[in-house]
């Protein structure tokens, strides 16, 4: 490891963007054979390893003649085994990749299928998933919280308002009871235990742990308690983000004027710091940007949009909080450990970000600029332009329902597990629209990655006719065809102009109202 990070810089810096470029680029050659792409990037990161150790030999060169006293052939060969070390490295980091890439699903969706664009795409009524009894979002069972500590219900079940909350419960339980002791056990061992010991238990152990059971039932834990207050008592409500928000990367309570108070309000536009609107969605850079503005700009957006909204209680309040945090995470780095402070704050930090930018650019990727088609008459209809839902779908008995996006987004005071029922109560009410531009984009047996994964590799018509279903509606009661269902979704990733929303036009209007409307639905826990 010495050897590597004493490396040239020249190779690494050349080195890892190049194969995980080549990562990402290697598979649009679809038309390959997924043998002869693994072969070819396999192959690539060995080629890169060898341009690597050329690179070596020049700064070898030049290290001898800056230093003669050394000898060009030990420097050249010092150069060439710290150069051979690090290509190892990023060879087997790219395999890795590609591993996950399957692992993910990537190269199943690469795989070819013939698609007619004329076929017609699913018919709701057609799909099992009309039945309620053959849904699996109301007869599988719940998988939000992967540990549950058999005292839970027990001792805490009688302070929860609602009893299907229980998950909720379990996961705020078990994350104190097992992560937080970890926490703590991270700075003891790189306190007092041996180093590789420490790195051990706090790049491994207590990563594999949160990660693999904590994060995701985390994540979703502060969404949905953001939205409909958990306990009885006000003050328990705000405890667990107080102590369970750092652990996540983030500052206590700024993710309450973040989510339910901004982007829901905001719905996806021109003052949401987290809209896709103004980004190309079927795009890796405009992605890697919105990311970059996901991770380090909300800093200094939210508490502007706090200002400018004049919620200066919010303000105040988030600016204290995210400066507390900092300074405190600088100073346990100072004080106690930089190596556990990185493992129990800087991480989650960048993963946990990174993992929020990215579902919610999935969420959001078809976007319709309503300026260009007829007026929308009613909030569900305005909601149907920013959002999908995912029915059927695993990914609702892991996240609390969050697949039904469009209804979250239109009754996010909802309890999250009401949101299908009112999902099949908007298909009965289609049945009577008359608008012809009213498109509740639904998916089936599918999760947002997948639908992500189709959309970066061009695959829409797949995507469309394996798991796009068609909602009747009395402007549209029969089953459009692949190519035209396609053609509405691209449209839909084409990046807006922001600009008119300001404006005084009839639609802006109506969009402010909505938010009018929305405000009383984002649920008790905002009062």
């Amino acid at each position: 490891v010495s050897m590597i990070m004493s490396s040239h810089a020249a190779a690494i810096a050349l080195l890892i963007p190049a194969a995980v470029g080549g990562a990402i680029a290697a598979p649009y050659f679809s038309a390959w054979s997924e043998s002869l792409v693994d072969l070819m990037m396999v192959s690539t990161a060995f080629v890169l390893c060898g341009v690597g150790v050329a690179i070596e030999g020049v700064a070898a060169g030049l290290s001898y003649f800056a230093a003669p006293e050394n000898g060009f052939m030990g420097s050249l060969v010092v150069h060439t085994l710290q150069s051979l070390c690090a290509a190892v490295c990023i060879g087997y980091a790219t395999y890795a990749l590609i591993l996950f890439l399957g692992w993910s699903g990537f190269w199943d969706v690469l795989e070819h299928e013939d698609v007619d664009p004329n076929e017609r795409v699913m018919l709701w009524t057609d799909v099992k998933a009309s039945d309620k009894k053959k849904n699996s979002d109301y007869t599988g069972p719940r998988l939000e919280c992967r540990v549950k500590l058999p005292f839970t219900e027990k001792l805490f079940g009688h302070l929860i308002e609602n009893q299907h909350d229980l998950p909720l419960l379990h996961m705020m339980v078990s994350a104190t009871c097992v992560l937080v002791p970890l926490a703590f056990m991270v700075y003891a061992s790189f306190l007092y235990a041996p180093f590789w010991l420490a790195c051990f238990m706090g790049f491994g152990v207590y990563q594999y742990v949160r990660v693999q059971f904590f994060m995701n039932g985390l994540l979703h834990f502060r969404h949905f308690t953001s939205h409909r207050p958990l306990f009885k008592s006000r003050w328990l409500n705000v405890l667990p983000n107080l102590y369970l928000d750092p652990l996540m990367g983030i500052p206590p309570l700024v993710f309450l004027l973040h989510h339910p108070i901004m982007h829901h309000m905001a719905n996806n536009g021109i003052y949401d710091i987290s809209t896709t609107e103004p980004y190309q969605r079927d795009s890796w850079l405009s992605y890697a940007n919105y990311w970059l503005r996901f991770q380090l700009g909300a800093y200094i957006e939210l508490p502007m949009y706090a200002w400018n909204s004049k919620r200066y209680g919010w303000f105040f309040g988030t600016l204290a909080t995210i400066t507390t945090f900092f300074l405190a995470v600088q100073y346990l780095a100072d004080t106690q450990s930089g190596y556990a402070t990185f493992c129990v704050f800087f991480m989650p930090w960048i993963y946990d970000h990174a993992t929020d930018a990215s579902r919610n650019w999935c969420q959001h990727l078809f976007v319709v600029d309503y300026d260009d088609p007829a007026p929308v008459e009613t909030l569900f209809d305005y909601n149907c332009g920013l959002a999908y839902n995912l029915v059927d779908s695993l990914e609702n008995r892991t996240q609390y329902n969050e697949g039904y996006h469009v209804i979250h987004h239109a009754w996010g005071g909802h309890h999250w597990s009401q949101v299908p029922d009112q999902f099949y109560e908007c298909v009965d009410k289609l049945a009577t629209n008359d608008n012809e531009n009213t498109m509740c984009i639904t998916f089936v047996r599918s999760d947002i990655w997948e639908v992500w994964r189709h959309v970066v590799a061009r695959k829409l018509p797949k995507l469309v006719k394996n798991h796009y279903v068609h909602i009747p509606t009395r402007a549209r009661p029969s089953p459009p065809t692949v190519g035209e269902v396609v053609t509405k979704l691209e449209a839909r990733l084409n990046k807006l102009d922001q600009r008119w929303r300001k404006g005084p036009s009839e639609q802006a209007k109506k969009r402010k109202l909505f938010q009018r409307q929305k405000s009383q639905n984002l649920g008790p826990m905002l009062g």
